[in-house]
């Protein structure tokens, strides 16, 4: 899937981080990005960089909605769909009451959201010659770490998706799975360690598309994904060591 010659491309949490960088990427001339977010700020930061900056709340049936609607009247069709948005809040239930609408807040963004914005989006990516749906999950998805018990969980959700997905969808819209490594943006701040630029993540992620992989992810990614099928006890010390 070349990313040009007039593309319609919806990204969500596309103002910042990974979603913002793929955005900008994206942004070949006669290519149509849009992107979602919440911050007025960002959005219209976006829509100077020449992106379709729309307000849209990954927790609001009413809002996904009014955003697929916008897209039909504008547009007709969605040739890539990428599901990027996401939040993630650590918890320590020793020390720590869990709040239960944090919870529901974050399996909603990153699980129940989207998958309810892509049932919403079929019909417009059934409309295109080529479509994609291409789901951010995470090597937590596999592997869960003790201080992000929800966000494991949200993801681990995405990822059966993204795989049921793949094979209901065969023949008719192509679906991938992007799994990022440790990426330089407001998630990770204060996480030690070498971390991915969004830009150089933005990059892989084009070249998986171009490539018409079903998983974009850096060596580093591979490799772990190969000794969590091995050793899981092993994978299971190294991301609950990290900080």
């Amino acid at each position: 899937m070349k990313m040009k010659n007039k593309r319609i491309v919806l990204i969500t949490g596309g103002t910042s981080g990974i979603g913002r960088a793929l955005a900008e990427a994206m942004l070949e001339p006669n290519n149509v990005v849009i992107v979602t977010g919440q911050n007025e700020q960002r959005l219209q930061n976006m829509r100077s960089c020449g992106c379709v900056a729309l307000r849209a709340n990954m927790t609001s049936r009413t809002q996904l909605e009014s955003l697929i609607l916008h897209i039909q009247q504008h547009y007709g069709r969605i040739d890539l769909l990428v599901n990027n948005a996401g939040v993630q809040y650590n918890y320590n239930l020793l020390e720590d009451a869990m709040s239960i609408n944090t919870v529901l807040h974050e399996m909603h963004v990153n699980a129940t959201g989207p998958i309810e914005l892509t049932m919403l989006a079929l019909p417009l990516l059934y409309a295109s010659e080529q479509p994609v749906i291409a789901n951010v999950t995470s090597a937590l998805s596999r592997t869960p770490k003790s201080t992000a018990v929800v966000y494991s969980a949200s993801k681990a959700a995405m990822y059966s998706f993204t795989t049921s997905l793949k094979k209901m969808l065969k023949g008719r819209v192509r679906v991938c799975e992007i799994i990022p490594p440790v990426v330089e943006t407001k998630m990770t701040e204060g996480r030690t360690g070498r971390k991915l630029s969004p830009k150089e993540m933005a990059k892989q992620i084009l070249l998986g598309l171009e490539a018409r992989r079903s998983v974009i992810c850096s060596l580093q990614i591979r490799l772990f994904r190969i000794l969590s099928a091995v050793a899981p006890v092993l994978a299971s010390s190294i991301i609950n060591s990290r900080d």
